[in-house]
């Protein structure tokens, strides 16, 4: 539930999108800086699945598995005997 709460919030114009913009000031406020627009884009398009440069909620619920997943997978290799 907490994804799709953060889902409606950065959907600031309730569009169902989030979308540069939106992402941009997320990561300003969760930062205290603006991020390079080029990274915002690649960050969306890794699971921009119809290419419109925004992301539905879908799209945006499985942006959030994927990094979770990957930093579940990096603190796995971390671990005292990982790879053994």
């Amino acid at each position: 539930a907490d994804a799709e709460e953060a889902f409606h919030v950065f959907d600031r114009d309730g569009d169902g999108l989030v979308g540069l913009a939106d992402l941009e000031f997320a990561l300003k406020a969760a930062k205290g800086e603006k991020p390079p627009e080029e990274e915002v884009r690649k960050y969306i398009a890794q699971t921009d699945r119809d290419g419109d440069g925004m992301l539905n909620e879908d799209e945006y619920l499985e942006l959030l598995r994927k990094e979770r997943k990957q930093k579940a997978d990096a603190q796995a290799q971390l671990r005292p005997g990982a790879g053994l």
